[in-house]
C-alpha cells in the first residue's frame, strides 16, 4: 500500500507540474487543479507517515506535518466545486466571492494555530492528552484528528457535490450545451467524488482506527487518479500537455504578425474614402472623429476583445467614451454593417487561422474567439464562408 501511495503522490506532483508548465486559455482551471493535486499530495503524504514503521523520528514528522496537511485536506471539496465550475463556467479569473468557499478551511487553519506553533516534545504531550481524554486549554479544542477531519470533508463533500451536480445540469440547459455533449463524462466524475465523500462520511461515523488507514487510501488513491485523467482527457478542461506546447508556438507567430487583423480596417477606411471627407452626421460626428474612434475600435479588436463573450455595444461604448447611440451609428456608417457584424468578422478571422494552424478542436475553437455555443459559431462561420468550419479546414489543408 505505502508504494501505490508514493505511485499516486508521484502521480499528483507531475499532473500539476504539468498544469503548471502547460499553456492555458483559463488560468483559473489550471490554478484551482493544481491546488487540488496539492492538497492530495498533502494527504497522500500524511498516510504515507502512518502506513510506515513507525520511529521517534518520523513520529515527529507525522505529528508536525499534520500542521500541513489537516488543512488541505478540509479544502479539498472547495477546490474540486472551483474547479469543476471555472471549467463548466469558462471563468478565467478569481472573483472575491470565491474566499466564501474557503471560510471553513481557513478557519480551520486558524484555529489550528495554537497547535502549530507548540515544539515537538509540546506535540507530544498533547497528543497524549487527546489520546487520555484529559482536559485542555480552549485553545486547543480544535485538534488535527482523524475524526474531525473526516466528519467535516463528508459535510462540505455532500455540499459540494451537490452544487456541482446542479451547476452541470444548469450548464447543461445553457450556453454549455455543446461543450458537454463532447464530454458526458463529466456526470461520472461527480459520481466517482460522490463515492469517496461517502465512504469517507461511513468512516467517520464508524471511527476507523489507524490500524485500517489503507481504506482511507484506497478510497482516495481513485479519486487522485480519476481528477488527473479529467484533466488529463476533456480538451476544454486540460488538453494533452505536447499539443498545447505545440499550439502555443503556433500561436505566437498569429499573435505577432500584423497580418491577421489588416483585411478588416482596409475596408473599412476605403469605404470612408468613398463617401468623401465632409459629410456630417446626423448626430454631429464629425468624420474625423468617426475614424479616430475606427481607429480605436480596431485597436481594440486588434487586441483580443472580441474574444469576450460577454461584450456588449455598452461596454463597448464605455471603452470608448462615447454613448452606445454615436457608436453604433460609426460602426454603420463605416463599415457598412452592425456591431455585430465587426465582431463576428474578427472571430471567424481568427477561428480560420487556429482551424488551419492549431491542432485545437472546432469546439475549443469556438469558444476561444468568443461565441458561448458551437451551434452559435457554426451558423455564423457557414454565413460569412458558405461552408462549415470542417468542410473549410479539410478544403484549406489539401491546397
Amino acid at each position: 500500500m505505502v508504494m501505490l501511495i508514493n505511485l499516486t503522490i508521484l502521480f499528483g506532483v507531475v499532473m500539476a507540474i504539468i498544469a503548471l508548465v502547460n499553456y492555458r486559455d483559463n488560468p483559473k482551471v489550471q490554478l484551482c487543479f493544481v491546488a487540488l493535486m496539492l492538497c492530495f499530495c498533502f494527504l497522500l503524504i500524511e498516510l504515507t507517515l502512518i502506513e510506515q514503521v513507525k520511529t521517534d523520528f518520523k513520529n515527529n514528522l507525522l505529528i508536525t506535518w499534520l500542521c500541513f496537511s489537516s488543512p488541505a485536506t478540509v479544502a479539498i471539496p472547495a477546490w474540486f466545486y472551483l474547479y469543476f465550475r471555472a471549467s463548466l463556467r469558462l471563468e478565467n479569473h478569481f472573483k472575491v466571492k470565491d474566499l466564501l468557499h474557503f471560510i471553513i478551511p481557513m478557519g480551520f487553519a486558524l484555529l489550528m494555530i495554537p497547535y502549530g506553533i507548540l515544539s515537538i516534545s509540546e506535540k507530544q504531550t498533547m497528543w497524549q492528552a487527546w489520546s487520555d481524554h484529559e482536559t485542555v486549554s480552549w485553545a486547543f479544542q480544535i485538534k488535527p484528528t482523524r475524526e474531525v477531519r473526516m466528519g467535516l470533508v463528508a459535510l462540505l463533500g455532500a455540499l459540494y457535490i451537490q452544487l456541482s451536480w446542479h451547476e452541470l445540469n444548469y450548464q447543461h440547459s445553457r450556453k454549455a450545451h455543446d461543450l458537454l455533449v463532447d464530454f458526458s463524462r463529466l456526470r461520472w466524475v461527480i459520481l466517482i467524488m460522490a463515492g469517496g465523500f461517502s465512504c469517507i462520511l461511513v468512516f467517520f461515523i464508524f471511527r476507523l482506527s489507524f490500524k485500517h488507514t489503507w481504506l482511507i487510501a484506497s478510497v482516495v488513491i481513485p479519486m487522485v487518479f480519476f481528477i488527473g485523467l479529467l484533466y488529463w482527457r476533456l480538451p476544454k478542461l486540460g488538453r494533452r500537455w505536447w499539443l498545447n506546447l505545440n499550439d502555443q508556438k503556433e500561436l505566437s507567430k498569429i499573435e505577432h504578425s500584423s497580418s491577421s487583423t489588416v483585411d478588416i480596417n482596409q475596408t473599412t477606411n476605403n469605404k470612408a474614402k468613398d463617401r468623401g471627407k465632409d459629410k456630417k452626421y446626423r448626430s454631429s460626428v464629425t468624420v474625423k472623429v468617426a475614424e479616430e474612434t475606427m481607429e480605436k475600435i480596431h485597436q481594440l479588436m486588434n487586441a483580443g476583445l472580441y474574444k469576450e463573450s460577454n461584450i456588449t455595444l455598452g461596454v463597448f461604448a464605455k471603452r470608448l467614451v462615447l454613448s452606445q447611440h454615436h457608436l453604433s451609428q460609426i460602426i454603420n456608417e463605416q463599415t457598412q454593417g452592425n456591431y455585430f457584424t465587426l465582431l463576428n468578422h474578427y472571430r471567424i478571422t481568427e477561428a480560420k487561422q487556429l482551424l488551419l494552424q492549431t491542432s485545437k478542436s472546432i469546439t475549443e475553437i469556438s469558444y476561444k474567439v468568443g461565441y458561448n455555443s458551437k451551434s452559435s459559431f457554426y451558423t455564423e462561420f457557414k454565413a460569412q464562408n458558405n461552408c462549415t468550419p470542417s468542410q473549410f479546414k479539410k478544403a484549406n489543408l489539401k491546397n
